[in-house]
């Protein structure tokens, strides 16, 4: 991560990270996280790896180099899932299966009932994965806005939207 005085659109800049470990390197798109700008790679292997930044847009954030070394998967870890062929699967080979269900207004209840409804589906042992939306959904039982009244995007609802124009406090 690298704080700096954002410029006024700190979304629209332009920043890559290429990982390399001996011939193998990946390209990375970076981002700015609402209080710095970063890039996020996992190393598909242990070793010493090293990256240098691309950006376009700001020069300090141009040309910046580091080296790095990733350690194996602790034992029992099966590694990050990926896709294979036609189904997905753990770094380790074996199977991963993706089940899950949909929580529409999630995000805009509030804290207790998210750590309600983490903690039932978790009891259930059946869901590894969660879906939900940024906007609140209405249905005909449910007409109101969220309480806190944020949103993903600068703007209000329900047809002034700025989507360049992310809501970091969201």
């Amino acid at each position: 991560r690298i704080r700096q005085v954002p410029p006024a659109r700190p979304f629209e800049v332009q920043l890559f990270a290429t990982f390399c470990r001996q011939a193998n390197c990946f390209r990375v798109r970076g981002f700015f996280d609402g209080d710095a700008f970063a890039v996020r790679f996992s190393p598909p292997a242990a070793g010493s790896w090293t990256y240098m930044t691309e950006s376009p847009s700001l020069p300090n954030l141009n040309g910046l180099r580091g080296a790095f070394h990733a350690h194996s998967a602790a034992p029992g870890e099966r590694g990050p899932v990926r896709a294979a062929g036609s189904h997905f699967e753990h770094a380790d080979g074996t199977e991963h299966f993706s089940i899950g269900t949909t929580s529409y207004a999630w995000v805009h209840h509030n804290a207790t009932t998210r750590a309600a409804t983490l903690r039932t589906l978790e009891s259930t042992g059946a869901f590894n994965k969660l879906r939900f939306a940024l906007f609140p959904k209405w249905f005909f039982y449910n007409h109101e806005e969220p309480q806190s009244g944020l949103y993903p995007f600068a703007g209000r609802p329900p047809a002034r939207w700025d989507f360049r124009a992310f809501n970091v406090t969201y």
